[in-house]
């Protein structure tokens, strides 16, 4: 058992997603981030301060295109400088949902955002994540060995990548 108290904010994100065409197939009013609010109501419990941002749900209606090199795709969701505007600037940690293949290549992008804006503060990201994540990140481990591994990081603040049982275990 880890003592949460530690913690005393996190700044939870579910960021953008890609989609091949500006239109969001099959969208049935909410975005499907449950795992996120299952995380929030644990910490909350906890009595750790906790933002959410749903960044993807809350801008449902902006399409931008992005030329990437396998061809041009449309980001739906906040943009990046929308998305660190609104971050808490006082939360200890950072935790970004990346449930899904659309939403990993942008997840990174915001990753390198965060670093930029955050220099300096480490990133642990969950082992079996992308390689191009892990290239981003300071750190990856386990979902068994994180609370460990985040208590060593140096530094009051952490930038984590999880799943849900790596999210679960801090």
């Amino acid at each position: 058992t880890v003592d949460l108290s530690s913690l005393q904010e996190v700044a939870l994100l579910a960021p953008p997603r890609y989609f091949k065409e500006p239109q969001v197939s099959g969208y049935c009013g909410f975005s499907k981030n449950l795992g996120l609010g299952y995380l929030a109501g644990v910490l909350r419990d906890h009595g750790i301060r906790v933002s959410v941002l749903d960044a993807f749900a809350e801008g449902i209606d902006t399409f931008v295109p992005v030329d990437r090199p396998n061809g041009r795709v449309y980001r739906c969701g906040l943009s990046a400088e929308v998305i660190l505007g609104r971050l808490s600037p006082s939360a200890r940690w950072l935790g970004i949902n990346v449930p899904f293949s659309n939403v990993a290549e942008i997840a990174f992008d915001l990753v390198r955002a965060l670093k930029a804006r955050f220099p300096g503060v480490p990133v642990m990201i969950y082992i079996n994540s992308y390689a191009d994540a892990k290239a981003e990140s300071d750190v990856c481990c386990t979902s068994a060995n994180a609370p460990a591994i985040a208590a060593a990081l140096p530094g009051d603040r952490v930038l984590f990548v999880p799943d849900i049982l790596f999210a679960q275990n801090l």
